[in-house]
């Protein structure tokens, strides 16, 4: 019988094994050492990347709109320039570092370099690169800049300001930089922002039709809205165009077709009308389909032939022509007479009406005395970016949104909060109905009903 043998691993036996591992572990080590460095690379270059990217995306918003731009070792004239340049591979504005200095986490060499076209005084080329070694690109980026606003500024257009800077010009603290003007009024007229710009023949002019009979304070949800009153909603003014009544569809819900916002800019859940015009990247478009719609496409969206571009809004002639279009003033038919017009004449009163802000009254203050026939503005409960507006009736009123402290609230639906005076006119969302004030009103039974038929406060007159 053959014996076992117990003696355990020979001498060569334990060799051939620990070559194996040792073979093994070097296999292993270096797939992880390469991973580990394609990693670390691949990290460095997005993050290279993503900075590169964030400092051209800074510069063109800084000159894209500008209405002068030089390249040049000093300052040009003494007015108001902005400059742009490089010092310590980091990126300045007038003295001052854009980013800081996490941002420039790989601690690479930042290089800009310009060239213009001499055939065209108007475009720059601009190449942004983070560099290792002796010009070594790691990542670049490049973008030919139009300057469209130049031929609005005085004097630019018969001469070729980027004739001085070669294919190589770099912008840093030595040499050349980025000298560059924004002209503030020209910017308000032709660039496309949040804010609505009235008098500019876009939708946000139907804010000036804003007066005390489609005038119906901030949205109020199944509140029956005729056509054309205007509400305020979600920080904008909405226009309900639709000609049938609708409590439950609200602003900005484009599958309703019921609100316009009188927003300048485009807005995919707004709904528009044949001879709209809006702002949509950077160009002007106009509605020119005699149905109302709202279908959720972008204005260059041609499938359905619902808009007309007519032009940039960096074009002079556009703009001009734009802001000759004018828009029909449609009273609604909610209120006949209404209690605003007791105490503001309308002209007054519709100029209050259109701004949010109420920017011509001040804020109640307890600390103040106010006199009979005061106005103050009070923040509204339902919108925080909307103020009310109340007149004391009496002198030395309380607080205002009390209904015993003599402060009428100055708006054509009904407030239960508010004082009322004999003959006042409101509008009863609850009741469908204008009601008329029989007394003077400083206190309520609880029940609207009750005021009106119990304790006869109230009639109803249409």
């Amino acid at each position: 019988m053959k014996k076992i043998n117990n003696k355990g691993m020979t001498l060569v036996e334990i060799v051939i094994v620990l070559v194996i591992a040792s073979l093994t572990m070097v296999i292993t080590g270096g797939i992880l050492v390469n991973s580990l460095g394609y990693f670390d690379t691949s990290t460095k270059t997005s993050l290279d990347k993503q900075a590169t990217d964030g400092i051209m995306d800074y510069i063109s918003d800084e000159i894209t709109y500008a209405t002068e731009v030089r390249v040049s070792n000093t300052k040009p004239d003494d007015r108001s320039w902005h400059v742009i340049h490089v010092k310590e591979d980091k990126l300045y504005r007038d003295s001052k570092q854009v980013f800081n200095d996490d941002y420039y986490v790989n601690k690479r060499k930042l290089k800009i370099v310009v060239r213009g076209f001499k055939q065209n005084g108007y475009r720059l080329d601009m190449t942004v690169s983070f560099q290792k070694g002796e010009d070594k690109d790691v990542y670049k980026t490049s973008k030919t800049y139009e300057l469209v606003n130049f031929n609005i500024s005085t004097g630019s257009s018969a001469t070729n300001f980027f004739q001085n800077i070669s294919d190589k010009t770099t912008l840093n603290d030595s040499t050349h930089k980025l000298y560059y003007i924004v002209d503030d009024t020209v910017m308000d007229d032709n660039n496309d922002d949040n804010k609505d710009t009235t008098g500019d023949g876009t939708v946000a002019d139907i804010v000036k039709n804003i007066d005390s009979t489609n005038y119906q304070g901030v949205y109020k949800q199944n509140q029956l809205y005729d056509r054309y009153d205007i509400v305020w909603y979600n920080g904008s003014w909405w226009q309900y165009i639709s000609e049938w009544a609708n409590g439950t569809v609200k602003p900005g819900d484009a599958g309703g077709a019921c609100w316009k916002k009188l927003d300048r800019n485009f807005d995919i859940g707004s709904t528009y009308e044949y001879g709209d015009i809006v702002i949509y990247n950077n160009y002007y478009y106009k509605m020119i389909s005699d149905k109302i719609y709202s279908t959720g496409h972008t204005p260059d969206y041609t499938s359905y032939k619902q808009w007309e571009c007519l032009g940039r809004i960096d074009n002079k002639d556009v703009v001009d022509e734009v802001k000759k279009n004018t828009y029909t003033k449609y009273p609604s038919k909610t209120m006949k007479t209404n209690i605003v017009k007791n105490y503001m004449s309308d002209a007054k009163y519709n100029s209050t009406l259109q701004d949010s802000k109420k920017d011509d009254y001040d804020e109640y203050s307890s600390d103040k005395y106010y006199k009979k026939g005061s106005f103050i503005k009070m923040k509204s409960l339902n919108d925080e970016d909307f103020y009310e507006l109340w007149y004391a009736c009496i002198e030395k009123p309380g607080v205002p949104g009390v209904i015993s402290s003599g402060w009428i609230r100055v708006e054509n639906n009904y407030d239960q909060r508010s004082t009322y005076l004999q003959n006042d006119i409101v509008y009863s969302i609850a009741k469908q109905a204008a009601l008329k004030a029989n007394v003077n009103i400083f206190q309520t039974s609880g029940s609207l009903d009750n005021d009106i038929y119990n304790m006869h406060y109230w009639d109803a007159v249409y």
